[in-house]
């Protein structure tokens, strides 16, 4: 049976939305915590400004190389493997009991949100085509925007390193949404034909 397209639309598009909230929070959040952090793990302040750095550093490296990976096995698998490793990286951040067990962690997570950041805008065009494309992507930059906004808040609600304890619960909730019809959008491209003879 042929899914839905409408319910698969809006089922990539909350999962994509999710995961791009959970990832752009994660940059923005740890702003205002890092000094609670730093001072939990009795962090130095080289050690502090690394657990801050390491998340940007390493997704901006990934996203490139994922991004292309994901094109030649599948947008939807790297996605739902990166939020899978987001969430794992998440708890052991809020469990770190030295500061190098939390860089490692954040290293992590970074690998994880380029999986995510990678995959999220293909999937949602992938779903919706061109009529309704604009609208989708817009949504999922909302997202992320309201991620950054949020982020700087989120302490007072979860202060120190508790604040990825909330992450892992919202990330669980997005890494289910995918199968929600069953859908299989994104899990492989058209290859691109070689070219034939003139």
């Amino acid at each position: 049976m042929t899914d839905d397209p409408d319910r698969v639309g809006w089922a990539v598009l909350v999962a994509a939305s999710l995961g791009a909230l959970l990832c752009f929070l994660n940059l923005s959040a740890l702003n205002v915590a890092l000094p609670a952090v730093a001072r939990s793990l009795h962090a130095s302040p080289t050690q502090a400004s690394w657990i801050l750095l390491s998340y940007m550093l390493v997704s901006t490296v990934c996203i490139l190389s994922f991004g292309r990976l994901a094109d030649l096995w599948g947008r939807r698998q790297f996605f739902l493997a990166g939020l899978g490793l987001f969430v794992v990286a998440c708890a052991a951040c809020a469990v770190a009991p030295s500061a190098e067990v939390m860089l490692a962690s954040r290293v992590c997570q970074a690998v994880g949100a380029a999986g995510v950041m990678a995959n999220a805008s293909a999937l949602v065009s992938d779903a919706f085509g061109r009529r309704k494309m604009g609208w989708a992507l817009g949504v999922l930059a909302m997202a992320a925007a309201l991620a950054q906004v949020v982020g700087y808040s989120l302490d007072r609600l979860w202060p120190g390193r508790r604040y990825t304890l909330g992450y892992v619960t919202v990330a669980t909730l997005a890494h289910s949404v995918p199968a929600v019809g069953g859908t299989q959008v994104g899990d492989s491209l058209p290859r691109v034909p070689s070219p034939g003879p003139a």
